[in-house]
């Protein structure tokens, strides 16, 4: 950002760019900045907002957040996005077609996505360095090649594929730690949780599962199996699955092969 175009910290600022205008405000109030964000939401305006924020969230996932410097991100179907200044995923977020207020209390400018009562996100923003808008519009098709939902469908459609005798009884259940992708019993009438990633599987997808099977040995079903599935499965992943009396099968068709012949990939750094 070209600091010359600012002649005062709180003036807005509006660059000319091909898909529109891109506004930008520094160091403002909780009321110029709350008014921002309204007016950019109610123009179906995108906003990102660099700032000092604590954060609350309820739905799939439950928790708070105490106060850190963080990327937040307004989109317009409501849906909002904290990041830290580190890692790709993203700290807390509320999904699509929510609704989105903003908010002056007497020490912050809240900002409050919900859709419903269960789903929500509240982010408390104390202080901010500045804030950006703009218009933005992306119709492309996403296009991916041997995908999650991809395997799902085959899962779904022939479950002798897993197992001999295997019956989905529902997809993506729901439960306090989250949606199960498949709820199944096998041919003796025991209980299966099945979890699948794609591309490969990972120490923390193990844990997940585990988190999903526990919550039903410590209900009526204690004779819960577990499944991971996943194109690729490593060694190591494999002997914490047995660990912990769970299973796992790999699909192997559904492998990507993005590292040329020879080449090491980063899944495979492992003890």
């Amino acid at each position: 950002m070209d600091n010359s175009t600012i002649r005062s910290p709180n003036e807005l600022v509006a660059k000319k760019r091909t898909s529109g205008y891109v506004q930008v405000i520094q160091s403002p109030s909780h009321e110029e900045l709350a008014d921002f964000v309204s007016n950019a939401h109610a123009a179906s305006d995108l906003v990102t907002i660099y700032a000092t924020c604590s954060v609350e969230f309820t739905g799939n996932r439950e928790g708070t957040i105490g106060e850190g410097d963080r990327v937040i991100i307004c989109k317009e179907d409501g849906s909002v996005v904290v990041h830290r200044p580190t890692s790709a995923r993203a700290v807390a977020s509320q999904g699509v077609r929510s609704s989105l207020e903003t908010v002056v209390l007497d020490d912050c400018v809240r900002i409050y996505s919900a859709r419903n009562q269960q789903e929500t996100i509240r982010v408390d923003i104390t202080d901010a360095s500045g804030a950006v808008r703009q218009g933005l519009t992306d119709n492309a098709t996403l296009q991916e090649n041997q995908t999650e939902q991809q395997m799902h469908r085959a899962i779904q459609s022939n479950p002798d594929s897993i197992e001999e005798g295997l019956r989905i009884i529902e997809h993506e259940r729901k439960i306090p730690h989250g949606r199960i992708d498949f709820f199944a019993k096998d041919i003796d009438g025991n209980p299966v949780v099945i979890e699948i990633k794609q591309p490969t599987a990972r120490y923390p997808h193990v844990d997940q599962l585990q988190r999903y099977v526990s919550y039903f040995r410590e209900s009526t079903e204690s004779h819960v199996r577990g499944i991971l599935i996943a194109p690729s499965i490593h060694v190591t992943v494999e002997r914490l699955l047995r660990e912990q009396n769970l299973e796992w099968v790999e699909f192997e068709e559904y492998q990507q092969r993005s590292t040329p012949p020879g080449q090491t990939s980063v899944d495979e750094w492992h003890d």
